[in-house]
C-alpha cells in the first residue's frame, strides 16, 4: 500500500527565478533547493500530489497559462503525480493536471454538520479531498504547506500537517 504526501507548491516546493511573488509566465518557476534531495531521501516511496491555490486566474493570468504552468512544473519535478488546483476565488471549482492530461473536477462535497458546500479554494479542503478519493487506499498521508490556508486546509481534511520549512530541515 502507498503513501501519500500532499503538499502545497508556491512557497514549498517551488518559486519563481525571478523573484517576482507569482507564477506569471509558465517558465518563471524553479524547484526550492533542497526539495529533490529530500523527496528522494524521504519519501521515494511516497505518491507526491500538489495542490494549489491560482487566485490570479483570470484576474492576472488565464487558464491556459494556468494550466501551462502546472504542466512545466510536472517537468520539472518527476516524482509529482498530478496537480490540483483552483481557479479564482470563489472555490467551487477544481482542475487536476497530470501526465496524461487535464480534468475539470465534477465532485462537491458537503460539510456533514452544516450541509454547506466544501471550498475547493484553501483554506477548505475539497481538493484534498479530491486527492485523497483518486488515491484510494494509502499506508499513511501528510500535507506538507508554508502558509497558514494549508495549515487549516489539512486540519479540516483530518490530515497530520508539517510546515515547509520543518520538512526542508528534516533532510
Amino acid at each position: 500500500m502507498t503513501s501519500l504526501l500532499l503538499s502545497d507548491l508556491d512557497g514549498t516546493l517551488r518559486q519563481t527565478k525571478s523573484g517576482k511573488t507569482f507564477i506569471n509566465d509558465p517558465t518563471d518557476q524553479k524547484i526550492i533547493d533542497g526539495v529533490q534531495e529530500n523527496l528522494a531521501s524521504h519519501y521515494s516511496h511516497w505518491k507526491l500530489i500538489g495542490i494549489t491555490n491560482q487566485g490570479g486566474v483570470p484576474k492576472y493570468k488565464s487558464m491556459e497559462i494556468a494550466i501551462a504552468e502546472q504542466k512545466y512544473t510536472l517537468s520539472l519535478l518527476p516524482q509529482l503525480e498530478a496537480i490540483y488546483f483552483c481557479p479564482g476565488f470563489q472555490g467551487d471549482q477544481y482542475w487536476k493536471v497530470d501526465r496524461n492530461g487535464v480534468y475539470c473536477g465534477e465532485r462537491r462535497y458537503t460539510n456533514p454538520k452544516t450541509q454547506q458546500p466544501i471550498s475547493f479554494r484553501k483554506p477548505g479542503h475539497g481538493m484534498l479531498l479530491a486527492a485523497i478519493e483518486d488515491v484510494g487506499h494509502y499506508a499513511e498521508i501528510l500535507y506538507i504547506g508554508d502558509r497558514t490556508e494549508d495549515e487549516q486546509a489539512a486540519l479540516a481534511a483530518n490530515v497530520p500537517f508539517l510546515w515547509a520549512s520543518q520538512w526542508l530541515k528534516s533532510m
